[in-house]
């Protein structure tokens, strides 16, 4: 395995690669070092590959928290909790702790459908912005220049507190890539989504005032 590894890091080094990104299980701690040296030994440079460790995912359902296990015969195929909770759940769920922690995938949450569902929070968000952006189009409200449109009507609280936390997303995703932390998007998203949920509730975004 470690041959193996050390050939194809090789093959990417000489077609140009500037970095080479390992995701592995925890379970391949060892072996991450002992790639690490060899990489040294044979003279490519340092950085130059970079391991993200994924801890182990246990379920969590009706029947309490449950390990899986090969040998014991405890598995779920991934293909089969797509089938189940939809691929968006399935895939939002995976990432939306970071890499290094332990997962514990919520079945009874991620098969939930209303707002509690983190998936369905965000989603449910962006429905709505979709639907403002899709009405001021009907209108032809759509303004030809964006730097020259008038701001100072939004004065609420609630629109400055996401005005700067939209400001932040460049940010955020400069991090999260930097650090192989995709649950930093998750986090900002629905903490974006917690945001604009009460604000479009209580105050009115098209036909004025």
């Amino acid at each position: 395995m470690i041959h193996e590894d050390l050939d194809a890091i090789g093959v990417q080094f000489d077609e140009g690669f500037d970095l080479v990104v390992d995701v592995q299980g925890a379970d391949h701690v060892d072996e991450q070092r002992q790639v690490q040296l060899a990489l040294n030994l044979v003279g490519l440079p340092e950085g130059f590959v970079r391991y993200c460790l994924h801890q182990f995912v246990t379920l969590k359902g009706e029947e309490g928290v449950q390990r899986m296990s090969t040998r014991a015969g405890r598995f779920l195929r991934l293909k089969d909790l797509v089938a189940d909770v939809s691929r968006d759940v399935a895939r939002y769920f995976m990432v939306m702790r970071k890499p290094g922690i332990h997962l514990v995938f919520d079945y009874d949450l991620a098969r939930d459908t209303s707002m509690e569902n983190p998936v369905y929070h965000v989603q449910y968000a962006h429905t709505r912005i979709a639907s403002v952006f899709r009405e001021v189009e009907r209108a032809g409200e759509v303004p030809s220049d964006l730097g020259s449109v008038d701001l100072s009507p939004l004065d609420d609280r609630r629109e400055l507190d996401m005005i700067k936390e939209l400001d932040r997303f460049p940010d955020v995703v400069q991090m999260a890539a930097h650090e192989f932390g995709p649950h930093l998007l998750c986090e900002y998203l629905e903490g974006l989504s917690g945001l604009f949920h009460p604000y479009s509730a209580h105050v009115r975004i098209l036909g004025g005032v």
